[in-house]
């Protein structure tokens, strides 16, 4: 009897997760937040949080974290279908 994490298609979706989880980080912190003066912290479950040290945060910064904790919860209970097509292609060709 095989393990549910053994099983190729829940391996492909913790592959997806985790490439999109990286495209979100990256969206987040090369473009949305480019030259921002404030500390993140990144939690293990990949939720940014703000450091506030006494500073003055703007709307957009706190609207561009939420938007993307939003983005990385609701993907938890995804299914293979959920994602962008182009995820869907690299990680098969990855496989490969």
């Amino acid at each position: 009897m095989t393990l549910r994490k053994d099983h190729p298609s829940y391996l492909k979706i913790e592959k997806l997760k985790e490439l999109r989880i990286k495209k979100l980080l990256i969206q987040l912190l090369d473009v949305n937040l480019k030259g921002t003066e404030h500390k993140l912290n990144i939690t293990k479950d990949f939720r940014a949080e703000i450091i506030n040290d006494g500073k003055w945060v703007t709307e957009y910064i706190r609207t561009t974290i939420v938007k993307h904790n939003w983005e990385v919860s609701r993907q938890r209970n995804w299914q293979i279908k959920d994602f962008e097509p182009e995820l869907i292609l690299e990680v098969e060709e990855n496989e490969i």
